[in-house]
């Protein structure tokens, strides 16, 4: 399947897709985001080769509720044994009500956070940010 294939949503399109699971169908964000995270770091294992253990992995994380995806990504791929950096793209302030859980889980197990800035080096990364689900995978 290429990526033209995959259909894509425009950000009020999902805003409306997280509203109905919400108040439709009562799935709340953190099962939301505790799924979509997991999936994530499914994907990021298949682009690794199967495995993530021993790789250096940078999870970029924004402030919002797809950071907290990408924050729960972080923590499934440290319990499979990848080296992982959370790194924050706003500071742990700025962070929504559940990524601020997410941010307390990930602290609790001593994963590293740092600022963008402060990454010196290149290893794999993962990123989730703002802008309707977007996600990259990239060296």
């Amino acid at each position: 399947m290429n990526r033209e294939d995959i259909p894509a949503l425009t950000t009020a399109q999902m805003i409306e897709v997280d509203r109905a699971m919400i108040e439709d169908y009562h799935i709340e964000l953190i099962q939301m985001m505790e799924n979509a995270g997991r999936n994530y770091a499914e994907l990021a294992r298949r682009w690794l080769g199967g495995t993530v253990k021993g790789h250096s992995v940078v999870v970029l994380c924004g402030n919002g509720n797809n950071g907290g995806g990408g924050m729960t990504a972080a923590r499934r791929l440290y319990n499979w044994g990848a080296q992982v950096v959370v790194a924050l793209t706003k500071s742990a302030d700025e962070l929504r009500d559940i990524p601020t859980r997410q941010l307390d889980m990930l602290q609790r197990m001593n994963i590293p956070i740092v600022e963008p800035g402060s990454l010196h080096s290149t290893p794999e990364r993962i990123s989730a940010r703002r802008g309707g689900g977007s996600y990259s995978l990239g060296k």
